[in-house]
C-alpha cells in the first residue's frame, strides 16, 4: 500500500507540471482531476474540473464534466 501512495503522488506531481506546462490541454487537466481525487484532494480535483466548466473546451461534454464534479463532492473522500 505505501508504494501505490508513492506511486500515486508520484503520478500527481508528473501530471501538475504537465498541466502546468499545457494548461490548455483538456485530457491532461482531466486526469489530473482524478489523480487528485484518488489522492484524497476532493477540493483541488472539483477546481480542476471547474477550469472546464469556465473555458469550455471543444469537444468536450460539459454534462459528463458536471456529474463528474457532483460525484467527486457526493463521494466519500478515498483513504491517502
Amino acid at each position: 500500500i505505501a508504494r501505490e501512495s508513492r506511486d500515486r503522488e508520484a503520478a500527481l506531481r508528473y501530471l501538475e507540471a504537465v498541466v502546468a506546462v499545457a494548461p490548455d490541454e483538456a485530457r491532461d487537466r482531466g486526469l489530473l482531476a482524478v489523480a487528485r481525487f484518488e489522492a484524497g484532494r476532493r477540493d483541488a480535483a472539483i477546481e480542476a474540473l471547474d477550469w472546464f466548466l469556465a473555458h469550455e473546451p471543444p469537444g468536450i461534454d460539459m454534462d459528463q464534466i458536471s456529474e463528474l464534479k457532483r460525484r467527486f463532492r457526493d463521494a466519500p473522500i478515498p483513504p491517502r
